[in-house]
């Protein structure tokens, strides 16, 4: 799948060389895998990422854990946490 995200962001000229990327996720696992992505690109693709988080506390507790793990995937990516 790398692959063919990789190729996918070339062919469209998505990401332009010396850009910051500001990936905003949810917790959810579709922008979790997006992040992850994101951030084994980074290098290839010449990018700098950043991750963006908004905790509307619309499930309560759920809203909170949510947050909390997209806070130590921040952290443990070394991303700057917005």
């Amino acid at each position: 799948m790398l692959k063919t995200v990789e190729t996918f962001i070339r062919e469209q000229d998505l990401i332009p060389p010396g850009s910051t990327v500001l990936c905003a996720v949810s917790g959810g696992a579709d922008s979790i895998a997006m992040l992850h992505i994101l951030y084994r690109l980074r290098d290839s693709l010449d990018f700098s990422l950043a991750a963006a988080h908004y905790n509307h506390k619309l499930r309560g507790a759920e809203s909170d854990m949510c947050s909390d793990r997209v806070s130590d995937i921040f952290l443990d990516l070394l991303l700057l946490l917005m």
